[in-house]
């Protein structure tokens, strides 16, 4: 299923809307990133979708997104430079999709609670 072609959400929508959840679909494809404006937007759920290319860095304009869940697609490209704007993330999930990660560089940040590599690495 072409993914532009079936998920238009009307305007007034896309400025409060705070959860969107996508997940465990059968679309083929890159996810329209540019499409719409999601300002409000807490928790963006894409896993086992399909979609595959870049994560580009204007989801870094989601300066309100606290969960981003985008394991078990295809998703390619550096990501980490992105989300450093996502100042509210409490959580990224990208199971599946880092098959070719060389480097993993999280410095100079305040975490809490455990960093779980091993679901960040499992191919």
């Amino acid at each position: 299923m072409d993914f532009l072609a079936s998920c238009l959400l009307p305007f007034e929508m896309e400025f409060s809307l705070e959860k969107l959840y996508l997940s465990f679909n059968k679309f083929l494809g890159e996810f329209p990133w540019s499409t719409g404006n999601f300002s409000s937007l807490k928790l963006l759920d894409l896993r086992s979708c399909g979609f595959w290319g870049k994560v580009p860095h204007s989801i870094g304009n989601f300066t309100r997104l606290q969960f981003l869940y985008l394991g078990f697609n295809n998703f390619s490209g550096d990501l980490l430079g992105s989300i450093g704007n996502l100042r509210s993330l409490e959580a990224i999930y990208m199971s599946k999709n880092l098959t070719e990660l060389v480097v993993l560089d999280m410095a100079q940040n305040s975490y809490g609670g455990t960093i779980e590599l091993d679901v960040l690495l499992t191919s």
